[in-house]
């Protein structure tokens, strides 16, 4: 899974991961573009694995916006993302869905929040996550609360 940012260092909203051996942050493209890949392989075939806080958005704009992963968007030809594949805040609720009504608040000028990825293969056990290209994420002005 590649999230892809375009001058992300300069962006209104960046991201960073937070544990290299779960996400790495590389440049790639002949222009700078960021992308936070998701580098684990080695999952149990039978559990829900859960990594905390390993991405941390903030919003470097001067106005609140509502993030949320947009599941309509993206490559996921098997719809994995928001069951196999969830983001959540850290209160456990996912951030996924195409409309922004499970969006988070991230407040103007440096708002930040902290979400993790959680790989669920025992309700999903026949997902192949490798089909997932990339995941969206939507920061909207009008899903702030």
């Amino acid at each position: 899974m590649a999230l892809e940012t375009t001058g992300d260092a300069s962006g209104l909203v960046t991201f960073v991961g937070s544990d290299e051996e779960i996400i790495q942050n590389e440049s790639v493209g002949a222009t700078p573009n960021n992308v936070i890949q998701f580098n684990q392989t080695a999952l149990n075939e039978v559990a829900t694995t859960t990594y905390s806080s390993v991405l941390t958005v903030t919003n470097n704009g001067s106005e609140a916006v509502g993030l949320s992963v947009d599941d309509s968007q993206g490559t996921d030809p098997n719809n994995l993302v928001g069951s196999a594949l969830d983001v959540q805040d850290s209160s456990g609720n996912s951030i996924v869905d195409s409309t922004g009504n499970k969006a988070i608040n991230l407040s103007a000028d440096g708002g930040s929040k902290t979400l993790s990825i959680i790989i669920d293969l025992q309700n999903n056990s026949t997902a192949d996550l490798s089909t997932i290209g990339s995941i969206v994420f939507a920061a909207r002005t009008s899903d702030s609360a």
